[in-house]
């Protein structure tokens, strides 16, 4: 197809990764790469803050580590970069009765200081890499590398009144890794979010709580919902 006739019927061109060994470079060694995938959700007033890192409620967005580590194989090069993809995509958006909301995504530097990303530290930081939002899309991805350290991936929307299901997937390169952030609640008592569990936990949960007839009573709801609490919302 003449490049031409390519601008007359398309207006936006995605390049997809077909797997890990996709983006192994011509000539290079292949090396295995780690797969990692993480479900949340932004909920208002709880876990969703907006897409604006200055702003007072940006540190209530989920958080995730990531973590690169210099490859053993190539000790003359201890600095060298470590590639990675990282995609944060809107789930359910096919049931919106409404349009798309903008989802965003940053990685911030993260240190031994900062375990999880506050009020305070976002204000003065910097994100060394971001994506979004971005009109009418329901993934933002981020393909790049960075030197060998910690980093903090925060995912969000584009306003703090946006609420919605999200699937972060993340591929390193092997010896390098993610994982979910446990909030904390900060100096002044305002609480942090906290983690939510899957359907498929509560439904197990509700299992072990409810009658043969699948009906639960007042006394088994509240045991219920004690127990959910006390495993996530700490």
């Amino acid at each position: 197809m003449d490049i031409e006739d390519f601008q007359k019927n398309f207006h936006f061109l995605e390049i997809c990764h077909l797997g890990p060994q996709s983006i192994v470079q011509i000539g290079a060694a292949s090396k295995p790469w780690e797969y990692a995938t993480y479900e949340g959700r932004w909920v208002k007033g709880l876990s969703a803050g907006g897409s604006c890192p200055t702003s007072d409620f940006y540190w209530m967005n989920p958080q995730f580590s990531l973590t690169l580590e210099g490859s053993n194989d190539d000790i003359s090069e201890p600095q060298a970069s470590c590639s990675f993809i990282v995609s944060v995509m809107q789930k359910h958006q096919r049931l919106r009765r409404t349009g798309h909301v903008r989802v965003a995504c940053r990685i911030f530097q993260g240190d031994d200081a900062h375990v999880y990303l506050f009020q305070d530290a976002l204000r003065s930081a910097q994100p060394v890499l971001s994506a979004g939002p971005c009109d009418n899309h329901r993934e933002v991805v981020l393909c790049s590398s960075l030197p060998p350290g910690r980093y903090i991936i925060i995912p969000s929307l584009e306003k703090e009144s946006d609420e919605g299901e999200f699937l972060i997937r993340v591929l390193t390169e092997k010896g390098d890794g993610s994982r979910q952030m446990e909030s904390k609640a900060n100096s002044s008592g305002t609480p942090a979010p906290s983690t939510f569990p899957t359907e498929d936990q509560c439904l197990r949960r509700f299992l072990q709580f409810a009658n043969v007839d699948g009906r639960v009573n007042n006394l088994q709801l509240h045991s219920l919902l004690t127990s959910l609490l006390k495993e996530f919302g700490e």
